[in-house]
């Protein structure tokens, strides 16, 4: 839970609000409904997703917070968070990669403020097959911080007030693109992950009072083809630059 004075040192550095010099060479894309999409006690949010209608198919951005403008190779930052190798999180708590500087603060893509970001861009046929895409170093203005449950709520039909109409087409939009990518996916034999993850519910002393069972509705389905998506782009672009 504590990290070398150091690594605190670094983080605590840097500026907690974007300087003119960090938009240089960065695509805008502030102006998209770019939202956010966690569990209710999330403690982080480094993805965001996004998308517009493009002719009978879809254009989908899916974007992460660019760490990478903050973390340096051979720097404290970066040497603590090799040793870490990823956040770890336990039944009431995340014992994080970074600083909370960063994975809570200027890398957090809260909502209505400027945020860095590493956005791939896909362009999908009707099918849900990605016939292009690229990646960009972005700016981003979240647009909503919404939780799973009122995402399926709103995707059952129910009537959900805190959404505005422009998320709420961008919701419609985002899920009729997922369920085509999922159809795509099942057709080319993807494998099902479908397990079980329980969720345990602690006291204030920290002793487990109940058990449930995660189920996984259609926002948490289209958030994994999603991300799948964005992660599969990646992979091509890294084999077709001969990198291992």
């Amino acid at each position: 839970l504590v990290f070398p004075d150091e690594v605190v040192a670094e983080a605590k550095a840097i500026p907690q609000e974007l300087a003119p010099e960090d938009y240089k060479d960065r695509a805008d894309l502030r102006e998209q409904c770019v939202v956010t999409i966690d569990g209710k006690d999330a403690h982080d949010f480094d993805d965001a997703v996004s998308g517009t209608k493009l002719g009978e198919g879809y254009e989908i951005t899916v974007s992460i917070a660019d760490v990478t403008h903050y973390v340096k190779p051979t720097h404290p930052l970066d040497d603590e968070a090799r040793n870490r190798s990823t956040s770890i999180y336990v039944a009431d708590r995340v014992v994080p990669m970074l600083p909370f500087e960063l994975s809570n603060g200027i890398c957090s893509l809260n909502p209505n403020v400027d945020r860095l970001v590493l956005s791939v861009v896909m362009d999908l046929d009707p099918m849900g097959n990605v016939f292009h895409s690229e990646i960009k170093q972005g700016v981003i203005r979240s647009h909503g911080r919404l939780n799973y449950d009122e995402v399926n709520d709103f995707f059952a039909g129910k009537d959900v007030p805190e959404l505005s109409k422009e998320i709420k087409d961008t919701l419609t939009l985002l899920h009729e693109a997922s369920i085509a990518v999922r159809k795509r996916r099942e057709r080319q034999g993807a494998m099902r992950l479908d397990s079980t993850e329980l969720k345990f519910q602690l006291d204030e002393n920290g002793d487990q009072t109940s058990v449930t069972k995660v189920v996984q509705g259609p926002s948490e389905k289209m958030i994994e083809d999603l991300m799948i998506l964005a992660n599969v782009e990646v992979a091509k672009q890294l084999k077709n630059a001969g990198d291992p």
